[in-house]
């Protein structure tokens, strides 16, 4: 089975949280650089903060809070298997598309979305 990983340094804020969502077929695993949050992955609530690592496993239900005032640093690793659909980390590599801020956001407001 075909896996992608993509790595994407983020800055994020209070009131910018994604809501809960499921990703089919995609782990996550966030690093925080600075700031604090609290992660709800599944029935669990985990606090993070700087040098903390936490892992969402795929096909469960997710989502972080803000904690800080000012923004949040984070590293995201994205682990895609094939049949997700969206490989991610292999459309960025081939479309040559620079990870920003803007580019996350506009992810998470298609979450809202749905």
């Amino acid at each position: 089975m075909d896996r992608d990983i993509a790595f994407i340094e983020f800055a994020t804020e209070r009131g910018k949280e994604p809501p809960s969502h499921v990703h089919e077929g995609e782990d996550e695993v966030f690093y925080v650089l600075s700031g604090e949050l609290t992660f709800i992955c599944g029935e669990n609530a985990i606090d993070a903060g700087p040098n903390d690592f936490v892992f969402l496993p795929a096909n469960v239900p997710h989502a972080y809070t803000v904690k800080t005032d000012g923004l949040v640093h984070l590293l995201v690793v994205t682990i895609t298997r094939e049949q997700d659909g969206r490989r991610f980390g292999k459309e960025i590599e081939e479309t040559g598309e620079r990870v920003t801020r803007d580019t996350v956001l506009r992810y998470v407001d298609e979450l809202r979305s749905r």
